[in-house]
């Protein structure tokens, strides 16, 4: 990534924010005080506002990185906790899920390339260095992809789950995001998605 300050890095912090507002919608959700409390403490949010006063500007790259992280481990440990407190049961949370996209809904995409950067947008997939996604076909009408590596495996296991809970979450977040759109997303087989025209 680079040096200096650009179009790449508040990208990401969109999706870092984005990522963040999904834990705690599912807090909020839920009337689950405590555990915002205890998340809050464990693993804060990232901070909001003007980028450049976020970051430390000599170390993008890291704290872009420790913010990336810690929003992933903040999620995992929201829905861990709802789960081991029984406050929600796991389809109850794929649900939840599913609502958050809708009230983050994508609307004024006219192809599938312009519905996949609009979710991309949204989508934290680590650091761009990472390269998760492999894109296999693109059209107006189609845009398939797979995610080459499971970059969350580490923060779901830290929390005694597996990480294939996130995906179930993740893809219905993107079925919610597109409802009003005239694309829909799919899971396929072997880690690929598309986003198909209606």
């Amino acid at each position: 990534m680079s040096l200096f300050l650009g179009p790449i890095h508040h990208l990401l912090y969109g999706k870092i924010q984005f990522q963040n507002r999904l834990s705690n919608f599912l807090i909020d959700s839920l009337k689950a005080e405590n555990l915002k409390t205890v998340a809050d403490e464990k693993y804060p949010s990232p901070p909001t506002g003007n980028l450049e006063d976020i970051v430390d500007t000599a170390d993008i790259h890291g704290s872009l990185q420790v913010m990336v992280t810690a929003v992933e481990r903040r999620l995992a440990f929201v829905v861990s906790s709802l789960l081991k407190d029984g406050l929600a049961t796991e389809d109850q949370l794929i649900d939840l899920g599913y609502q958050f996209g809708v009230s983050e809904k994508i609307e004024d995409v006219e192809t599938a390339v312009e519905a996949y950067m609009a979710l991309s947008k949204r989508l934290l997939n680590g650091m761009p260095c990472d390269r998760v996604e492999q894109l296999m076909e693109k059209s107006d009408d189609l845009v398939a992809w797979r995610d080459t590596i499971d970059i969350r495996k580490e923060y779901w296991d830290e929390q005694g789950l597996s990480s294939q809970i996130f995906y179930r979450l993740r893809a219905k977040v993107l079925e919610g995001c597109m409802i009003e759109s005239k694309f829909e997303f799919k899971v396929m087989e072997n880690e690929s998605y598309e986003i198909r025209r209606k």
